[in-house]
């Protein structure tokens, strides 16, 4: 049976299934592949195969045949496959003040923290900024357990599609992946949900923009998203940028340097210049990167 994820893409996919089913059942004809006559069924099967014959065929871009191959991979995932380990999330005591948690949400850049206890297996709430940015009482003495929301968590061997239901039935954007015994394994958004589906460059951070996050291997000059991952970059160029606490570039960046990043702030690494082209809040947005070849210059000095 599929899951209720791959259902809701055969449910959406049916009008391009039905406007392309002659031309695809043609393309397959010209193989010598032979096709029952299904008027209404569509398996899971059939969709792959009408994706890899159109792709081939030049009906649809190879583009949309990797997203929906990122559909159908992403359906066998695990909550621990995508997760944020544990050694990399930022833990706040349930103790620790306004003003600690609010200062620590500037240099960590993140919008919500799981709040613990004892111990960070003894996690007892999810702290959102926004709340504490809209809390308006005495702050000498603020306490976390006025503002934190209650943990939502989730066993690391769930599956992809019931994580999702579990997250949007309970209104959450963040689940804590727990293991059998209930320690803490790591941290799961809809971000890195959308992440996985949809490919690199989306996170809590990440805005919609006109920054494309494709690395041109062929060019020395070009403009990136904050948000792309370091591997990208690599793959894409053969280098080898290296982060043990940042993925994005944006981040990598701001490791570099040591602050948070103004714009025509610039890093240097692997014969490449980084080059800070704008910010949103305290977050990089765009990057230029331009190969080493003398003098760097960035906006500002035109």
């Amino acid at each position: 049976a599929l899951s209720g994820f791959v259902q809701f893409v055969v449910v959406v996919m049916r009008p391009v299934v039905l406007v392309f089913t002659a031309v695809s059942r043609f393309v397959l004809f010209l193989r010598g592949i032979k096709v029952k006559n299904q008027a209404e069924t569509f398996t899971v099967e059939d969709i792959k195969t009408f994706f890899d014959v159109s792709a081939e065929s030049g009906i649809i871009e190879h583009g949309e045949k990797n997203l929906m191959n990122r559909v159908f991979k992403f359906k066998d995932l695990e909550a621990q496959d995508i997760m944020i380990p544990r050694k990399q999330i930022t833990f706040v005591h349930i103790d620790d003040s306004y003003d600690k948690v609010l200062e620590l949400s500037k240099r960590a850049l993140f919008s919500r923290f799981p709040v613990y206890r004892r111990d960070i297996d003894d996690i007892v709430g999810t702290v959102y900024i926004k709340d504490l940015l809209f809390y308006s009482g005495d702050k000498s003495k603020f306490s976390l357990r006025n503002v934190m929301r209650p943990p939502l968590f989730i066993l690391e061997t769930k599956n992809m599609s019931s994580t999702q239901q579990i997250l949007r039935e309970n209104r959450q954007t963040m689940a804590i992946v727990v293991d059998e015994y209930s320690g803490t394994e790591g941290v799961l958004t809809k971000e890195d949900i959308a992440a996985e589906m949809f490919g690199a460059g989306i996170s809590e951070f990440s805005k919609s923009g006109n920054h494309s996050t494709a690395i041109p291997s062929d060019k020395n000059e070009f403009e990136i998203e904050g948000t792309t991952r370091l591997s990208d970059i690599n793959e894409a160029l053969r280098i080898n940028l290296s982060s043990e606490i940042n993925e994005s570039v944006g981040g990598w960046i701001m490791e570099k340097i040591g602050r948070i990043a103004d714009r025509g702030d610039k890093a240097k690494a692997e014969g490449w210049n980084f080059v800070v082209q704008s910010m949103d809040g305290m977050r990089i947005q765009s990057v230029k990167m331009i190969r080493d070849s003398g003098e760097l210059k960035t906006e500002d000095d035109e």
